[in-house]
């Protein structure tokens, strides 16, 4: 005699018999086992039975990066924004700052939807105009200190007992 539930096939989209937790289904291979009649690794490519994948080269140049984790070719590092000769150019120079503010705002921005050399350009545009702000102010500050202490020179010779 046989029961009914010999040579039972659950139907489309309905779960069987779910095998107990850790363990693989019926006919599955045990996890990290190869598959029944499957070699335990694929051998590489270019030995019978696995050709060389054949693609076109010229659709697919190489990476200029090696891929990441993902797979995704990572993002070079980002060059500094120089946003602190931005500040020190505000502090000497406030005319200078202006376009360092600009440059330097713009670096992230550029960086990060891939273009990379404008945003480099960016971080040397900024470096520039906030040295040169630095620089002009430091001078400048010099200058006047100097002006000042000869007119107080001056002013103490000029009221002084002779």
């Amino acid at each position: 005699m046989s029961s009914p539930t010999d040579g039972y096939q659950p139907a489309a989209g309905t779960p069987g018999p779910q095998p107990a937790y850790g363990q693989p289904a019926y006919g599955q291979p045990g996890y990290g086992q190869p598959a029944y009649g499957q070699p335990a690794q694929a051998p590489a490519h270019g030995t019978p039975g696995y050709p060389a994948p054949s693609y076109p080269q010229a659709l697919y140049p190489p990476a200029p990066y090696p891929p990441g984790p993902y797979g995704y070719a990572p993002y070079p590092a980002m060059p500094s924004s120089n946003i602190g000769w931005a500040i020190g150019a505000l502090l000497l120079f406030w005319p200078l700052c202006i376009p360092a503010f600009i440059s330097s705002s713009k670096v992230s921005t550029l960086w990060f939807s891939g273009q990379f050399s404008q945003g480099l350009q960016a971080s040397q545009d900024a470096k520039k105009w906030g040295r040169l702000g630095v620089i002009i102010g430091a001078g400048l500050t010099v200058l006047f200190v100097i002006i000042y202490v000869i007119i107080i020179i001056a002013a103490i010779h000029a009221t002084g007992t002779d």
